[in-house]
């Protein structure tokens, strides 16, 4: 549940970063996770899903525009657990400028 007015936009990167993971995170079911890699500008949201409830497609990103209820440039990739082995083998790669020593766990939250 997203913690906040949702008629007013998050107020900054961490806190947009956190309402995305959040409202992502809980339409997802059990073992599934989600991976943030921080944008070092903190202009674009970058989440990765790895997900069961999705076929294996690659690394497809889906690049949202900013809105005024969400000012953030955003984009998600969604993948099955055997795609993300082949991203931590080097065997699939990540969409540019991300980089997979930064990635950090988002969901489930602890």
């Amino acid at each position: 549940m997203v913690s906040r007015n949702e008629n007013t936009p998050p107020k900054s990167y961490v806190d947009a970063v956190r309402e995305l993971t959040v409202a992502h995170g809980e339409a997802l079911q059990p073992g599934d996770r989600i991976f943030i890699f921080d944008d070092p500008a903190k202009r674009e949201v970058r989440l990765l899903e790895v997900t069961s409830d999705t076929v294996p497609t690659g690394v497809m990103p889906v690049a949202f525009r900013p809105q005024p209820e969400f000012p953030f440039r955003s984009v998600i990739v969604q993948i099955t657990p055997q795609e993300w082995q082949s991203i931590e083998q080097g065997r699939l790669a990540l969409p540019e400028g991300w980089d997979l020593a930064s990635k950090r766990t988002a969901w489930p939250t602890n």
